[in-house]
C-alpha cells in the first residue's frame, strides 16, 4: 500500500507530457502517487517498475461515475490525498471562426469542468484531513495570444489568474493562414 509517511499525489493526465514528469519526479522523492488517464495499458506501462507506490487508474475527467470511483479507490489504496495535480487537458488548433461549436463544448468539458469535477472529488478528503494542496495546470497560450488558438487558450487560463484580478478573456479574430513554425 506504499509509504505510510509519504505525501500521495492524484495527477491527472499522468500518461505522458508534464503529469507524466510529476508523476515520475514525486515516486522518485519517495511519495505515493495515484496517475490517471484515459488508457489504463499505457499508464501501466509506463509507471510499472515504481510497484507499490504508484497505483495507475482509469479516468476520463468528462465521466463523474469515473472520478468519484478514482478519487474512492486512491484514498482506499493510500489512506489520502495530500497534493492534487489537475493536468488533464488539451489544446485545439484552429482559427475562431473555423472551429466547431462541439469541439469547443467538448474542450471545455475537459479542461474546465473536468478539472472542476475532480477538484470537488477530492476536496471533501482534504478538509476532512485537514491538509491538502491543489495544483491546476494551465497554458501560456491563455496569457499570450498565439495564433490558431483563440478559444482553447481560454479554457485553460480561467483558474489561472486570481479571482479578483481575472480579466475577461479577449478573443483573438486572427484570420491569418500562413504556417507557424511551433
Amino acid at each position: 500500500m506504499g509509504n505510510q509517511k509519504a505525501k500521495t499525489w492524484f495527477i491527472t493526465g499522468a500518461t505522458r507530457g508534464l503529469g507524466f514528469q510529476i508523476a515520475k519526479s514525486a515516486a522518485a522523492a519517495g511519495d505515493n502517487v495515484i496517475v490517471s488517464g484515459r488508457n489504463i495499458e499505457a499508464l501501466r506501462a509506463a509507471y510499472k517498475e515504481h510497484g507499490e507506490s504508484v497505483l495507475a487508474l482509469e479516468l476520463d475527467v468528462c465521466q463523474h461515475e469515473q472520478i468519484e470511483r478514482a478519487v474512492q479507490h486512491g484514498v482506499d489504496h493510500f489512506g489520502r490525498i495530500d497534493v492534487l495535480v489537475n493536468n488533464a487537458g488539451y489544446g485545439q488548433l484552429g482559427i475562431f471562426e473555423e472551429v466547431a461549436e462541439s469541439k469547443v463544448e467538448s474542450q471545455f468539458r475537459t479542461n474546465v469542468f473536468g478539472l472542476m469535477e475532480v477538484t470537488r472529488a477530492v476536496l471533501p478528503h482534504m478538509r476532512q484531513q485537514k491538509a491538502g494542496h491543489i495544483i491546476n495546470l494551465s497554458s501560456i497560450g491563455g496569457v499570450y495570444r498565439l495564433r490558431k488558438i483563440s478559444k482553447t487558450s481560454r479554457t485553460r487560463l480561467i483558474f489561472l489568474l486570481p479571482r479578483k484580478r481575472r480579466p475577461i478573456p479577449k478573443i483573438s479574430l486572427d484570420t491569418w493562414h500562413g504556417n507557424e513554425p511551433w
